[in-house]
């Protein structure tokens, strides 16, 4: 992923590279220093996915380059212009009954 700043100083936005038009967006001046601390805008980035019944309930960034702790004031996330492709399209529901809910972990 890339992460980029934003006119606030304590919000980050990071951006798919396979798919650029999805974002995760995050509100934490801590984080926003330690991202800018890095050097570079590429990012490793991980995320919990919880589903239920095979279908995508919940997606959580539980860690960022080399930190897994920071305060979330407030967090998102999006896509501009098309939705599709989408890095979720793996936990949307097809036939529900199918795949049982299961956490998964994914890193982009």
């Amino acid at each position: 992923m890339t992460w980029s700043p934003s006119t606030d100083p304590a919000h980050i936005i990071l951006t798919f590279q396979e798919f650029p038009n999805h974002y995760v967006d995050i509100t934490d001046e801590e984080l926003r220093r330690y991202v800018e601390s890095l050097g570079t805008d590429a990012v490793a980035v991980q995320f919990a996915v919880t589903t239920r019944l095979g279908c995508l309930e919940r997606i959580r960034t539980t860690r960022i380059a080399d930190r897994e702790d920071w305060i979330r004031e407030w967090g998102g996330s999006g896509w501009v212009g098309s939705e599709k492709p989408s890095p979720w399209d793996q936990f949307q529901c097809r036939i529900p009954w199918w795949r049982p809910g299961a956490g998964v972990v994914i890193r982009f």
